[in-house]
């Protein structure tokens, strides 16, 4: 087998591993906080609008965020996958690592999106299962 096709070999295996990984972003669990009524419409209760206080870096209350993305776990979920699918495939989890800290996936060049803290967990659990 020829160098040349050594590294194809390689990189159609990347492929894979990247496509599996999408796959299990795709599967990742919708927001259980709202109610969908389309693919692109859902309701929130008021009460929901609040997240929950973080033990984390902020250590304070729960932070309010009235934006639909906030809460639209399926959207961030594309934005995510949108990422992963716009660098070199044997750096997913450079950047999944990048998107975990900074809770943000960036959708253009001057637009990001805030991600959930839900969103964040789940993203974490799932690099933390699949990159050992």
């Amino acid at each position: 087998m020829s160098l040349e096709q050594e590294i194809e070999n390689s990189m159609a295996a990347v492929r894979r591993i990247v496509d599996q990984i999408k796959e299990k972003v795709r599967a990742l669990p919708d927001n259980p906080r709202i109610t969908r009524l389309g693919p692109n419409t859902f309701t929130v209760r008021k009460k929901d609008l609040i997240d929950p206080p973080r033990e984390d870096k902020s250590g304070g209350a729960g932070i309010s965020n009235w934006t639909p993305e906030h809460y639209d776990f399926i959207l961030q979920y594309d934005a995510i996958l949108d990422a992963i699918d716009s660098g070199d495939p044997a750096h997913v989890f450079t950047r999944l690592r990048n998107i975990l800290a900074t809770e943000r996936v960036q959708v253009t060049s001057k637009y990001s999106i805030k991600l959930h803290p839900d969103v964040v967990h789940h993203l974490q659990v799932l690099v933390d299962k699949e990159a050992l």
